[in-house]
């Protein structure tokens, strides 16, 4: 199985963390793992790149700082040609894939709340989104996934 991780990047947190060791245990059991993070500099120092399954490939999309309109076409790109059968998207990276999500029917797409389900804020967007997000989850085009009681009780609160 070919699965895809999205994350803004590979710092120390502990949704990096649960990241790499996801990346690590699917790596282990034989499946082709790649991990696509947003800005360049996160594969070098003070991330946790070095702890990575070596058979786990990092990808930079080398967004730029703020809106990068770019980062869809090339997020795009890289699925054309890697074609997951999972997308895996972490923290703030789900705008970033709805182009994606409507393309790639035959791809399994997942968004873990890491937080609380409106943790998220995208100025005056944020109403928007959330209207959007809530559809790709009752549609079934999104698998949404939390990682606690506090984070689940606030998805319920949020999208039903």
């Amino acid at each position: 199985m070919k699965i895809l991780h999205i994350i803004p990047q590979l710092g120390l947190g502990g949704a990096e963390r649960i990241v790499v060791n996801l990346c690590n245990i699917f790596a282990r059991q034989g499946h082709e793992v790649a991990i696509g993070i947003f800005f360049d500099s996160d594969v070098t120092a003070n991330t946790l790149a070095d702890e990575l399954h070596p058979e786990v490939n990092v990808i930079s999309f080398k967004k730029k700082t703020g809106l990068d309109l770019r980062l869809n076409a090339k997020i795009e790109r890289y699925l054309d040609n890697f074609h997951p059968d999972v997308v895996h998207c972490h923290l703030r990276t789900l705008p970033y894939m709805f182009k994606s999500i409507i393309k790639h029917k035959d791809t399994r797409f997942i968004y873990t709340f890491h937080n609380a389900a409106d943790f998220n804020k995208y100025g005056g967007l944020t109403n928007l989104y959330h209207l959007y997000e809530r559809y790709l989850f009752k549609r079934k085009k999104v698998i949404p996934v939390t990682i606690s009681g506090e984070s689940d009780r606030s998805f319920a609160l949020l999208h039903g």
